[in-house]
């Protein structure tokens, strides 16, 4: 029941503290059932049930402040940041920024259409990337 979820929940936050101790400002679920988690300042955990994985800069994040979050109808993860949108195949990250043609590197809000265009919400407006053969068009 709620109980048992709760505390399921419960140990999940405590579990996340500890992993990553700062500010938890997004959440996605993908296709495997993984968990991810965006934080303030300290990247981006990935809970896989048994075992943390915390990415930043350092593996390939285009920033350590993650302010959104999202799976794409390829099921590739999708991260808002401080330093461009950034995505996740499964082996490695690929970022897209202000040379890619988005308005601004701060990306808040993120989503995809039926098409594949991604949109982005940054602190100059909204951008749009097509994605073609693998390179942006905007």
């Amino acid at each position: 029941g709620i109980d048992q979820q709760l505390s399921e929940t419960e140990q999940v936050i405590s579990a996340i503290t500890q992993a990553n101790p700062n500010y938890v400002l997004a959440i996605a679920l993908d296709r495997d059932g993984q968990k991810w988690f965006g934080t303030w300042g300290a990247g981006l955990s990935r809970f896989d049930g048994t075992r943390w994985t915390t990415y930043t800069t350092a593996e390939g994040l285009g920033g350590n402040y993650v302010h959104t979050l999202g799976i794409d109808r390829d099921g590739l993860l999708g991260a808002g940041t401080d330093g461009g949108a950034s995505w996740y195949d499964g082996r490695r990250w690929r970022t897209y920024t202000t040379r890619d043609g988005l308005l601004d590197n701060n990306v808040f809000s993120l989503a995809f259409d039926e098409h594949g265009t991604r949109w982005f919400g940054t602190w100059k407006g909204l951008s749009k990337l097509e994605i073609a053969r693998g390179k942006p068009n905007s």
